[in-house]
């Protein structure tokens, strides 16, 4: 499990509004101490399982004899991570102005008072993930004279995996 934990602090902020009469927004700085947070928490766990197939066969003088030795190693993982809304106004990390748009309309928009600032801001948005990991490898070792232990390791599959991941969070394309 993980908890991970961000601040940031900053001595000013951006106030936006709308002047109707210049028909351009307005940035007015306010000073004072702000501070500016974001967490997540995850949890996963993962194991490695392994099998392993004796390749006998005969031999020239119809003797079975080991040829060959196959691994088979397989690794899968699951994985939850979670973090909430920082974009959220009841946090207070973004603030809303209503402007008149071109056609005439007020329109609402959503700005962030730090995002000028040199730490930056919190991401928006709400975040549940289910993650699922496999990944596979298969070796195989065979008899050589060649080599000193009387076996070479030969690599057949190095790392094939597959990985689906589904947040819980999202309205809209939540399989990843």
């Amino acid at each position: 499990p993980s908890f991970n934990f961000t601040d940031r602090m900053y001595t000013d902020k951006i106030k936006r509004t709308w002047n109707e009469q210049t028909g351009k927004t307005e940035d007015e700085v306010q000073y004072g101490f702000y501070n500016v947070y974001n967490y997540n928490l995850s949890v996963s766990a993962n194991t490695k399982l392994y099998g392993t197939y004796k390749l006998i066969l005969p031999d020239k003088n119809g003797k079975k004899e080991q040829k060959a030795m196959v691994r088979h190693v397989m690794t899968p993982s699951i994985g939850f991570s979670y973090a909430p809304d920082f974009g959220a106004l009841r946090y207070g990390f973004f603030d809303t102005y209503v402007k008149t748009g071109a056609d005439g309309q007020p329109q609402v928009v959503t700005y962030s008072p730090y995002e000028n600032g040199c730490y930056g801001t919190v991401s928006r948005g709400k975040v549940g993930n289910v993650s699922m990991d496999l990944s596979n490898n298969v070796e195989m070792k065979v008899r050589s004279d060649k080599d000193s232990t009387g076996y070479r390791k030969i690599s057949l599959i190095d790392e094939l995996g597959a990985s689906l991941s589904y947040n819980m969070a999202a309205k809209s394309r939540p399989w990843s």
